[in-house]
């Protein structure tokens, strides 16, 4: 990894994971693959103040598809989201295709808690669909836009002790793994450093080699984000085996000199019961992350075992809380509750 900047009063981190997967696993015949993305993007003139008051643009895609039995892409469905939320967190405009829903009926609510309910409300028919995916990742791509500011403030010279002062460290004490009680990230704002600061690796291409392996991207502007999701559902070895799950996710920011770089990388592989319904196996490998209390948040997914599959938005957010969770990696074992509805296109060869 390229060692930080050296401004003056950053605490720099070594200890945590730092290896982003090269490239998606090659795709199989049967295999049902949904890709993602969502932009995030504060409307923000290069040379104005990182935190300026101003909107924030999200733009989302995502792309269910079956590798056929000539490694042969079948595009399944696909869906988009072009969204605003002004400064004060509210939804000010948003169209989604396909228009299956009320859109309108989510303008001028805050994109944070209680959101992901009134999109159920105003789509309901789109539980597990990519659309439903996208509609469902716009509050958490909200809270996470807000690493875009703060790397651009620590780029432009202010100190992170400005960014976090002491009062917040109680405020998030024990908030996840990441944020526990005499960890790395407390000690460092506790100490009167600030939050500590490190400079992720270079973002990999998603598919190198396979033009069909990952849906098209729009060039990601200096100073947005982007939240990559994949879920790839494979069929079991026999005919009697349970189908297995390959998924990742994976943030980044792209700095103002146009380097991607990684902040946060998760990938999951799990496997169904024979009935299709519940977790049999589960494991967490995290390959990017900003602190090294971070990755424990792994250990504690093989909670989820013998959770119903149709369930998991709701158990996880019950099951792995506090110190026991990521929310990177809470996120991404939420959306592997869509699993029930990508099962439909793994049996329609």
């Amino acid at each position: 990894m390229s060692p930080a900047p050296e401004t003056p009063g950053l605490t720099l981190v070594s200890d945590a994971p730092e290896s982003p997967a090269p490239a998606a696993p090659a795709r199989v015949a049967g295999t049902v693959r949904r890709t993602s993305h969502v932009d995030m993007h504060w409307d923000l003139p290069p040379d104005s103040e990182p935190f300026a008051p101003t909107s924030l643009h999200l733009r989302a895609f995502a792309r269910d598809a079956r590798t056929g039995d000539t490694g042969a892409i079948v595009r399944l469905g696909e869906a988009r989201v072009d969204a605003r939320v002004d400064g004060e967190g509210k939804l000010s405009r948003i169209t989604a295709h396909p228009a299956t829903g009320d859109a309108d009926a989510l303008l001028g609510a805050r994109v944070g808690s209680g959101f992901r309910r009134r999109t159920e409300k105003a789509f309901p028919d789109e539980r597990g669909t990519p659309l439903g995916l996208l509609l469902d990742d716009l509050p958490v791509a909200a809270l996470i836009a807000g690493y875009a500011r703060v790397r651009r403030a620590m780029a432009g010279g202010t100190l992170p002790s400005n960014l976090a002062p002491m009062a917040s460290a109680k405020d998030r004490e024990d908030l996840c793994s990441g944020w526990r009680a005499g960890g790395t990230m407390i000690n460092s704002i506790l100490s009167g450093e600030g939050l500590p600061y490190r400079r992720g690796p270079v973002a990999p291409e998603p598919a190198p080699g396979d033009p069909d392996g990952w849906h098209e991207e729009t060039a990601l502007p200096p100073g947005a984000m982007r939240r990559r999701r994949r879920i790839d559902l494979q069929p079991g070895a026999t005919p009697d085996a349970s189908p297995r799950i390959n998924a990742m996710f994976r943030d980044t920011w792209m700095d103002l000199q146009g380097r991607e770089e990684v902040l946060h990388e998760y990938l999951v592989h799990a496997s169904l019961t024979r009935d299709r319904k519940r977790i049999e196996t589960i494991s967490a490998d995290p390959r990017v992350l900003p602190f090294g209390e971070c990755p424990a948040a792994g250990n504690f997914v093989r909670k989820l075992v013998d959770a119903e599959v149709v369930q998991l938005r709701r158990t996880v957010r019950e099951s792995l809380v506090s110190t026991e969770s990521c929310t990177h990696l809470n996120d991404l074992l939420r959306a592997l509750g869509d699993v029930t509805y990508l099962l439909g296109h793994l049996d329609t060869g």
